[in-house]
């Protein structure tokens, strides 16, 4: 999910955007397509995938109980996946629902400026002390 800062949408705002051009009409469509969807559940073997994804990218120890609970959390993430699958920006969905999950902000971007490597070692090092077993623990 991309999320703007509250400062961007209101920069657009006073440079005139009109509600029906591109940049909030994008977000309607995307509000649409959420309001759509809503009630879709995600497979059994999506939920796998989503548990595998996690447990790869992460290193943390994820099954599909802990897969299940992060996609209920974070609907937006369940719903991409419910309607697209795990091979597709659903994938981006997940790894932002982890991250929100366990250290409370988004997966970083190229403009984070953000080592990766150590985003994902202090992941891994909340997760633990939460009580989530890590399979592949980074060194730190």
């Amino acid at each position: 999910m991309v999320v703007d800062s509250t400062n961007k949408v209101m920069n657009a705002a006073k440079e005139s955007i009109a509600l029906d051009e591109s940049l909030f009409s994008s977000k309607a469509d995307t509000a649409q397509f959420y309001l759509e969807n809503v009630n879709l559940t995600p497979t059994t073997h999506q939920v796998f995938e989503v548990a595998h994804i996690i447990k790869i990218v992460t290193g943390i120890n994820c099954d599909t109980s802990l897969a299940k609970i992060i996609l209920t959390l974070y609907p937006t993430a369940k719903i991409q996946v419910a309607v697209y699958g795990t091979e597709s920006d659903a994938k981006d969905e997940i790894l932002w629902a982890v991250s929100h999950f366990f250290l409370g902000c988004p997966w970083p971007t190229f403009e984070d400026n953000v080592e990766l490597t150590d985003f994902i070692l202090l992941l891994q090092q909340q997760a633990s002390s939460l009580g989530f077993n890590i399979c592949r623990p980074l060194n730190g």
